[in-house]
């Protein structure tokens, strides 16, 4: 009988040789590493989608947000903007902070689409699958 070390070991192996056939295939592209603790090593695919978020100094609801974002595990480029560094962001945010747009290519240029709010205690699981909807 294997032990629940070796049956991880076996899985990711048989992960790890999945993914490797569809990379060789093209059907995946290659954009990182994913470094969780269950399966360190294992490989990620997909387009990293990005994400924007409007924050400012001494916002602890800012603070928390990027927190969350951080450590989700899908691929994801977040830029934090602070408001106070432009007035137009500053005139835009200032009573709304923290905001998190989408940001997509459109024939016109860059296109910037606001998310729904989270609530502050909205759980990690949450974070991830509203990053995911948007993604």
């Amino acid at each position: 009988m294997l032990g629940l070390s070796r049956v991880r070991e076996r899985v990711a192996q048989a992960v790890l040789s999945f993914l490797r056939i569809l990379l060789r295939s093209g059907t995946i592209k290659l954009i990182g590493w994913c470094t969780q603790d269950v399966a360190p090593g294992i490989l990620y695919s997909g387009q990293a989608m990005k994400f924007v978020l409007y924050s400012k100094p001494g916002c602890h609801l800012c603070a928390g947000l990027e927190a969350k974002l951080r450590a989700v595990t899908l691929p994801l480029d977040l830029e934090v903007r602070d408001i106070t560094t432009r007035p137009d962001w500053f005139q835009r945010y200032q009573y709304e902070v923290p905001v998190l747009c989408a940001e997509h290519q459109a024939a016109t240029g860059t296109v910037e689409k606001p998310l729904p709010r989270l609530s502050p205690r909205a759980p990690q699981a949450q974070v991830e699958a509203l990053i995911q909807a948007y993604s």
